[in-house]
């Protein structure tokens, strides 16, 4: 299975990190749009749907689905290619949705590649320092041995020293990830720190 993370930025900004995320897909790939880290101050879930769909139209994806409850069970029934995880608020995401709960949802599915978006991107990693010293957040963990941090301003954040792998994306960049190893880097002003660089 193949992990697509995403820094952050719009739909129009992220056309061609979209475009990109299309060529590791099926043509008809079919998508499951899980939206439980959306702050509903800024846009409502449907709005947010909307939004996507909308995003995903811009590279000629329009099979969407949304899934509100993992326990859903015609959700498996209809074989998903791709589960995209909303951004939003990391400390919501992960309170609805533990490890436990992720990976067993993913082991119900076929997906062939998962794709996290700014919260959505960091909760496929480890636990870091990087965003709250004192707070942990209880990520999942599906992308082992590495710190995924987003929204990277090299003029305004601190990079952290630490004993993992750590990606920082700006917005508007992208990686995709293979049994725990980056395989491709996709726009300007990634930092990827190795454990031996730390």
């Amino acid at each position: 299975m193949l992990y697509f993370v995403c820094g952050g930025g719009n739909a129009e900004s992220l056309i061609e990190i979209n475009v990109e995320f299309s060529k590791i897909i099926s043509k008809n790939a079919k998508i499951l749009y899980l939206p439980h880290a959306i702050d509903e101050n800024h846009r409502s879930v449907s709005e947010s749907f909307q939004y996507f769909r909308k995003m995903m139209s811009f590279i000629d994806i329009n099979d969407i689905d949304i899934c509100l409850d993992l326990e859903d069970r015609q959700i498996s029934k209809k074989q998903y290619d791709v589960l995209y995880i909303a951004g939003g608020e990391l400390k919501k995401l992960t309170n609805k949705i533990d490890k436990y709960m992720i990976e067993k949802f993913i082991a119900k599915n076929a997906f062939s590649c998962i794709y996290g978006h700014s919260a959505g991107a960091i909760a496929l990693g480890i636990d870091t320092d990087f965003y709250n010293k004192k707070q942990k957040h209880h990520l999942w963990s599906l992308i082992k041995n590495h710190e995924i941090i987003c929204h990277y301003n090299e003029r305004k954040d601190t990079i952290l020293s630490s004993n993992n792998n750590q990606l920082l994306l700006p917005d508007n960049t992208a990686a995709i990830f293979k049994d725990n190893q980056i395989i491709k880097l996709i726009g300007n002003g990634i930092v990827y720190r190795t454990k031996k660089d730390a």
